[in-house]
């Protein structure tokens, strides 16, 4: 039962962070207020269904990648460089949520003077890689298929 059950987990952690439905809104506002989902760590008193979630974002959040359009990712905690977060391996103060890659694109390239003043020299020829999209299109995740992840 378990075989069937951690992939649907996961899959609903998918449709959670992807997809825009009343209960992710509600689920965003009580938790998230001041951290990003993927930071958040569950409490006893949380609900079950947070809980349940957040067991199962272990799993699914280093299989999502952003693809960067309009730059509406988090700029420190969704993975849009197709290795890891960024606040994965940039050590130093708190990384704020509400940074986004926006703040980093300047008409249609990547801003290097802001990248060099916020992370270590060592990862700027990695993000600057990163192709740009359509401004005009939200930025979208895709599953990165790998051979020892589940698959959905």
């Amino acid at each position: 039962m378990e075989d069937i059950t951690e992939p649907l987990s996961v899959k609903r952690w998918w449709r959670f962070k992807t997809q825009p439905s009343l209960l992710a809104t509600f689920l965003n506002a009580k938790y998230c207020k001041r951290a990003h989902l993927v930071t958040k760590v569950p409490t006893p008193s949380d609900s079950h269904i947070w809980r349940y979630l957040t067991k199962a974002r272990t799993k699914a959040e280093p299989n999502i990648i952003w693809k960067i359009q309009a730059g509406n990712s988090s700029f420190w905690w969704d993975n849009w460089t197709d290795k890891v977060a960024l606040a994965k391996v940039v050590q130093g103060p708190a990384k704020s949520p509400k940074l986004l890659v926006k703040n980093f694109i300047h008409e249609g390239t990547w801003d290097t003077n802001k990248f060099a003043a916020t992370i270590p020299p060592h990862l700027l020829d990695t993000v600057t890689k990163v192709d740009i999209g359509n401004k005009n299109l939200k930025d979208f995740p895709i599953w990165n298929l790998a051979e020892d992840v589940l698959l959905m």
